[in-house]
């Protein structure tokens, strides 16, 4: 499910970019938008699986924790490394 929404999220932010010049607020919207509905979707995915196998839900939660974690740490890890914080 992180890889799903990790390649959902890319596709929306190319799309974004490809429509040339726009207001920072119009892209703003756009992604805001599409943000919620993306995390919406996979929460309630989360939720059905945590009813219908509870073992397999905590697992799933586990792993999106686990991978934003590390997505976290990675892109900090990148933004310090290019002298972006600080």
């Amino acid at each position: 499910m992180a890889i799903a929404n990790l390649r959902f999220l890319d596709g929306q932010t190319a799309k974004v970019e490809m429509r040339g010049e726009q207001s920072t607020k119009a892209v703003r919207r756009q992604l805001g938008g599409r943000t919620t509905a993306r995390l919406a979707l996979m929460t309630v995915v989360v939720i059905a699986a945590v009813f219908l196998n509870a073992p397999l839900g905590i697992g799933i939660v586990s792993g999106l924790v686990l991978y934003q974690l590390v997505f976290v740490v990675n892109v900090m890890r990148v933004v310090t490394s290019q002298g972006g914080m600080g």
